[in-house]
């Protein structure tokens, strides 16, 4: 009898576990259909460096995959920003920093983010 209720709990685990992964794999379906390609998402990054950063002719933006790789020179206080911003918007899967920072004075920033 006890071997029954194990082979019944393990169905019902198994049943429960294929559920959630049929979900998960739809959501992700849906979502990739909302995804700009590569080449949108690269304009609408370039269209909204200037509102974070300011000198925006001075950022190089590469996207491959949703993998934004932003190269250039910005003043150091505004590299953080320009990151979270840029992680933080829609079809970007992740951000790869090759920026480099200088103080305002001109010096190079040894902040690392």
């Amino acid at each position: 009898m006890r071997s029954l209720w194990n082979v019944a709990a393990a169905f019902a685990a198994g049943a429960a576990a294929m559920y959630c992964v049929d979900a998960a794999i739809s959501r992700n379906r849906a979502g990739a259909a909302d995804r700009p390609t590569d080449a949108q998402l690269r304009e609408q990054i370039k269209a909204r460096l200037p509102e974070l950063v300011s000198q925006p002719e001075a950022i190089d933006i590469e996207v491959e995959s949703g993998v934004v790789r932003v190269s250039g020179r910005v003043p150091a206080d505004e590299r953080s920003v320009l990151l979270m911003q840029l992680t933080d918007m829609p079809g970007v899967r992740m951000v790869r920093n090759s920026i480099s920072a200088f103080d305002v004075g001109g010096q190079p920033s040894n902040l690392q983010v």
